[in-house]
């Protein structure tokens, strides 16, 4: 299986850590996301195909700190991808 991170930015470069949490325990970064700041650009679409183990319990996401004051996230979406 596959997991599908998908949003909107605006006004920055947003960036997530996607972590996996097993059944035997323990966290794993399963992807590092850097999105880039379009310079004058209005909405900018993003969207990463992530693999999954049978072995998942969880996932987490985590946005990690940015420079920007000010940073505009929209329709954020996790969903299965097959």
């Amino acid at each position: 299986k596959n997991l599908q991170l998908s949003f909107y930015y605006k006004k920055g470069h947003p960036s997530f850590s996607v972590f996996g949490r097993y059944k035997e325990g323990g966290l794993k970064v399963l992807a590092e996301i850097v999105s880039r700041t379009m310079p004058g650009a209005d909405w900018v679409y993003y969207s990463e195909t992530i693999a999954l183990t049978p072995d998942l319990e969880a996932v987490c996401l985590k946005l990690h700190d940015f420079p920007e004051k000010n940073i505009l996230l929209d329709d954020v979406n996790l969903e299965n991808a097959i």
